[in-house]
């Protein structure tokens, strides 16, 4: 039924009398922290009601008749919402998302004023806080489950949820995106009120729909109000059903891989990069798994809520809801999610123990070599060593041959130079001119001979220095090549 929008500037605060129990200055808050990301400035809302008429033939039969308008100025919002709301039937009111991130084609005005009208609960808030772009760019998403309001307001009903599902996104690097659908259900004075959160693609595909046919609800008007949500939620079954067939057969893939790597390379040099290149991709499909098993828990989690419905108000459900068939369907694909995760820690765990046995092998062969090197460095440093003492040795050789030459070496030279015959002729004052002439003759040979003999003397000292410092050269080259 239509409510009055007054105050509706104030909402969710304008809700206090109904729902007492919720901290409603929070929420405002969080609303307004929410705008800036989950609400544009464009105004396109698609409303449809689906009512039954009773013809007027002898015969009647009940007709299902259907009301379509698009809301493109908030001015217009509350005029097309009587008209819909106060007809008798199913009314369906679609926010709609360019693409998942974007926000709705709503202002925020027209959010309040439609909340208001429909009198929508707090907790839709928090469901809808998990639409639009993430806050800190990408983040988990912890809301979820359902909220279940029996007798609010007027002896009504509101059941808030959200549905998760797989999409193709058709590009080569990225497939498959989770997106999810959020429902506000409100059943009151025999008429029903679907406020439905997402683009228009997944309710093509219930409805079954080509994009350039008119979107009809009429699905979800002709059964019980359990197998309407129960439609909803079994439509996700089959994308999950594919995404998880292409997960697990990535999986077995990296299993044979492993085990591949696992017998070949036992005894081989191991490829690191690419080891632990592997050893990523398993983390991922983890994650990928891991997610996964929680949209699934999600799911099946609304259909538990759909099964309290059920028990408390057993009028609105039937015996071929599927509901049951569902919940099964559900819980066998969470049983294959965890089955694959079983299988991927094995597959983890296998590739980790061929990188550490090879590490390990590595370690070994390492030390091995460094040992090697460190006995050829005690080699070398015994080697120069020996010839530090023998070099030292030679040095006080030297030294005290060189002190004993500088001790007899005047006095040699002395004697050498006065036991010549051409000194002691010199000295003889009664030489004749003939002599003194042969007195210069060989002291002329005296000083050539004397200077040939120094001269040769260096030559040999030179070319024996020489030598001996290549053969110090040979000893350090063996000390270092082993």
């Amino acid at each position: 039924m239509m409510q009055v929008l007054t105050g509706w500037e104030d909402f969710p605060s304008n809700l206090y009398a109904e729902y007492p129990g919720y901290d409603l200055e929070y929420c405002r808050r969080r609303l307004n922290d929410d705008s800036k990301r989950l609400f544009s400035d464009t105004c396109e809302i698609p409303v449809q009601t689906v009512s039954n008429s009773v013809s007027s033939d002898s015969e009647p039969k009940s007709q299902r008749t259907s009301i379509n308008d698009l809301i493109k100025h908030e001015k217009t919002l509350e005029q097309v919402l009587k008209t819909h709301l106060l007809t008798t039937g199913s009314h369906f009111i679609l926010l709609q998302q360019p693409h998942s991130w974007a926000p709705f084609d709503i202002s925020r005005e027209a959010f309040l004023k439609l909340s208001t009208a429909l009198r929508v609960p707090p907790s839709f808030l928090g469901l809808i806080h998990g639409f639009g772009h993430p806050e800190d760019g990408y983040q988990r998403d912890f809301a979820g489950g359902y909220d279940l309001r029996l007798g609010e307001p007027k002896g009504g009903l509101h059941f808030l949820y959200t549905i998760r599902y797989m999409a193709r996104t058709g590009r080569e690097n990225w497939p498959w995106s989770e997106r999810r659908v959020g429902i506000c259900y409100s059943l009151a004075d025999d008429s029903a009120t679907w406020l439905i959160l997402q683009h228009a693609s997944f309710l093509r595909s219930i409805s079954g729909l080509r994009l350039d046919k008119e979107l009809d609800y009429r699905r979800l008007t002709g059964s019980c109000t359990i197998a309407q949500h129960v439609t909803l939620i079994e439509a996700t079954l089959r994308t999950w059903n594919d995404y998880l067939k292409l997960l697990e057969s990535q999986i077995r893939k990296d299993s044979r891989d492993a085990r591949l790597d696992t017998s070949i390379n036992r005894n081989a040099n191991l490829d690191f990069a690419a080891a632990f290149s592997k050893l990523q991709s398993i983390q991922y499909r983890y994650e990928q798994v891991h997610d996964s098993m929680l949209a699934l828990k999600a799911n099946n989690n609304v259909l538990e809520g759909l099964a309290h419905l059920k028990t408390r108000c057993p009028h609105l459900g039937s015996e071929n809801d599927r509901l049951e068939i569902c919940k099964a369907q559900f819980m066998l694909m969470q049983t294959s999610a965890q089955d694959m995760l079983d299988r991927i820690k094995q597959v983890a765990n296998l590739t980790s123990t061929l990188v550490n046995y090879q590490h390990g092998q590595a370690v070994t062969s390492n030390t091995a070599s460094l040992d090697r090197m460190a006995h050829e460095s005690r080699k070398g440093e015994e080697l120069i060593l020996n010839l530090t003492k023998a070099t030292k040795k030679d040095s006080g050789t030297m030294k005290l041959i060189a002190v004993i030459t500088m001790v007899y070496l005047p006095g040699t030279f002395v004697a050498t130079l006065f036991s010549t015959s051409f000194v002691s002729t010199a000295l003889n004052a009664t030489a004749s001119t003939t002599l003194q002439h042969r007195i210069i003759a060989h002291a002329s040979s005296y000083g050539a001979v004397t200077a040939t003999l120094m001269i040769v003397t260096m030559l040999v000292a030179y070319h024996w220095d020489r030598k001996m410092a290549r053969e110090a050269e040979a000893q350090m080259a063996r000390a270092r090549d082993p």
